[in-house]
């Protein structure tokens, strides 16, 4: 509904203007966005922030996990038909604290992940807003640059899927333009190094036998044991 609304409103401003040269370029802001250095940066730094945020968290899940196996055989325990009422008893007691610890961690785990999540997002917000500014900063100049009265996003879409701009023939449009200006402040990427060329006078090293396969061991039949199960007697 807003982006018709956008249309309508474009077409009453076009109509306004009828009799008056309209000069109307283009632009595929969604490639600007994606080529943007800039962008790319930004992507990486978010993914190795949630790398380390997902590094903290299965830290915190190893904690947890260890700590429910240990509620597991204590519980193994006091249900073994050998553990006395006596060390029933303190083992009640050791679980009952345990259930506790455990109910703490998955609380810290919760909201270890809600605050990281709500801290990626935001992060995110940041950087696209500060992207979006840049690239609308240098599409204005080149609109004014080249007195056009209106510059149409080629890439856009409605709630339906349907492109905003129906037909184009390209002749004005500044998404080489805006992208040149924009990566022309990007930082240059080190040389790479060029692998080291072996010397004609050094003869290649020979190549390695493989070691001789070893005899196959005879197996010697081992001795039949029966496993007691606890409680057994």
């Amino acid at each position: 509904m807003r982006h018709l609304l956008i249309i309508l409103a474009m077409l009453t401003w076009l109509t306004g203007a009828v009799g008056a040269e309209t000069k109307i370029a283009t632009i595929n802001l969604r490639r600007v966005f994606d080529g943007y250095w800039k962008t790319k940066a930004a992507s990486a730094d978010l993914r190795g922030r949630t790398e380390e945020y997902d590094q903290d968290f299965r830290k915190l899940l190893d904690q947890y996990q260890k700590a429910n196996e240990a509620y597991r055989q204590l519980v193994t325990k006091y249900t073994d038909s050998t553990t006395t009422d006596e060390e029933k008893k303190k083992l009640e007691n050791t679980a009952r604290a345990k259930v506790g610890e455990l109910r703490e961690m998955e609380a810290e785990l919760n909201q270890f992940l809600q605050h990281s999540r709500t801290l990626i997002n935001e992060k995110q917000q940041r950087l696209r807003g500060s992207i979006l500014g840049e690239i609308n900063v240098v599409v204005t100049a080149k609109a004014r640059s080249g007195n056009y009265d209106l510059v149409l996003d080629t890439s856009g879409e409605t709630s339906n899927n349907i492109p905003t701009v129906a037909y184009t023939s390209g002749k004005n449009d500044l998404t080489d333009a805006v992208l040149e200006e924009l990566n022309a402040t990007a930082p240059a990427e080190p040389p790479k190094a060029e692998p080291a060329k072996p010397d004609a006078a050094t003869p290649a090293p020979a190549a390695a036998t493989p070691p001789a396969k070893p005899e196959p061991k005879k197996e010697e039949p081992k001795p039949e044991s029966k496993a007691q199960k606890p409680g057994e007697k």
